[in-house]
């Protein structure tokens, strides 16, 4: 996580342009601003990018099923994320997960850890 001081002026609170594009944060990109607990604030992009959550999926299935099963590129339907599960190595696709817009796993949408490893290693 890093760490940005910014101070408040007259003008209010402005994000240099240098430092939303290192966050990946470009022109139009909607932003929620809200305020979690007492004295601090979150901001955050209201709808993750593509590489955003390719970057979620794949740390999700290495720690949940493991290195040999990937995530295709996520397709964005409006509301969700989603995102293919393949085992490249047999180019064989075992199931799909969802994203929330915030890139929060839908678990109710998504295939199952378990049932994905089940799939990878069929004959």
């Amino acid at each position: 996580m890093s760490k940005v001081i910014i101070e408040i002026t007259s003008k209010g609170l402005h994000v240099p342009n240098t430092i939303l594009t290192q966050w990946g944060w470009r022109e139009g990109t909607e932003v929620i601003v809200e305020q979690p607990h007492d004295h601090n604030i979150s901001i955050r992009p209201r709808r993750l990018t593509a590489e955003a959550i390719s970057d979620i999926a794949g740390t999700y299935l290495f720690e949940k099923v493991g290195d040999a099963v990937a995530a295709e590129e996520p397709v964005w339907d409006g509301e969700k994320w989603n995102v293919k599960v393949t085992l490249p190595s047999l180019q064989k696709n075992l199931g799909k997960l969802t994203f929330a817009a915030d890139g929060q796993l839908v678990a109710a949408e998504s295939d199952s850890p378990a049932l994905l490893e089940e799939k990878a290693n069929e004959d």
